[in-house]
């Protein structure tokens, strides 16, 4: 697992210049996620729907749209980006040579220390390695005023949960993740938060809704799937803004048409006003 990558952010301008913000932000959580893994993405609606914070269906129509932009591909059931592979590969190689160079070194350290120790009076390395009790303190003490607190990087996902809901709820969840082998990670449960006070939102009762995730056997949670296995919400799901004209101009001008939009323009069934259509 990574902190950091390189990144050019005029290239990156350049090579997403033909995105919509949306686009550009799955896109840009995509390779984050191979960056962060250091392997490509499992293309799982689960996965995708809690990596982009979206539905199901709005998962797979990105995901579709990047793919008909030739910004990432689908090979295997995994998610990947040239690019980003090809950098995880060369940091991976480099951290390898770094690590054989310093056991080198480390090698040679050693022998030069032990040729200094055998070259040395006995009596001379003794007294020139002891060290009172007190010197020791004292030595200590400014070891530990020099290094500098480095805080953890991750928080535990336990305690994320608990800020939407109850801690033995969280606890169990955490538990069932667990015992499914996929263990919940903080960014996991940060994007579940959020569909957590979606839930809220909606009049539904985040506990219940992971009570029922764990009796289904899911590994995440998405709103659409707590509709259809029949979870209670006291308040409407908002109705989507759909922009037709865009659709249909991408469709035009890239033949771009994922299955989430419903039939394609000129195909029975199709949602798209006739007059845009038409023109």
């Amino acid at each position: 697992m990574t902190d950091w990558y390189k990144m050019n952010p005029v290239d990156w301008n350049d090579g997403t210049e033909d995105l919509t913000l949306e686009q550009e932000a799955a896109y840009l959580r995509i390779c984050h996620a191979i960056y962060i893994t250091e392997r490509p993405v499992r293309d799982n609606g689960f996965v995708i729907a809690g990596l982009l914070r979206c539905n199901d269906r709005r998962a797979k129509r990105l995901v579709s749209e990047l793919v008909g932009l030739g910004k990432i591909t689908i090979e295997n059931g995994f998610i990947s980006n040239r690019r980003a592979v090809e950098e995880v590969s060369n940091r991976s190689r480099t951290r390898v040579e770094r690590k054989s160079a310093g056991s080198r070194g480390g090698v040679e350290s050693a022998k030069v220390r032990a040729k200094a120790l055998k070259d040395n009076d006995v009596a001379q390395a003794i007294a020139s390695t002891h060290v009172e009790p007190e010197e020791r303190r004292e030595e200590e003490s400014r070891r530990e005023t020099l290094t500098p607190y480095k805080p953890k990087r991750f928080a535990n996902p336990c305690v994320v949960l608990q800020s939407v809901v109850d801690p033995m709820t969280a606890q169990r969840f955490v538990g069932h993740l667990e015992e499914k082998r996929r263990p919940l990670t903080s960014q996991s449960a940060e994007m579940m938060v959020e569909t957590l006070r979606e839930v809220q939102a909606l009049g539904g009762n985040p506990s219940e809704a992971l009570h029922l995730a764990i009796k289904k056997g899911w590994l995440t949670l998405d709103i659409e799937y707590l509709r259809n296995a029949g979870f209670k919400f006291s308040k409407p799901a908002p109705q989507a803004n759909v922009n037709w004209a865009e659709r249909v101009k991408a469709f035009k001008e890239e033949g771009l048409w994922p299955m989430g939009w419903g039939p394609r323009p000129g195909d029975p069934g199709c949602k798209a006003p006739a007059e845009l259509i038409g023109e």
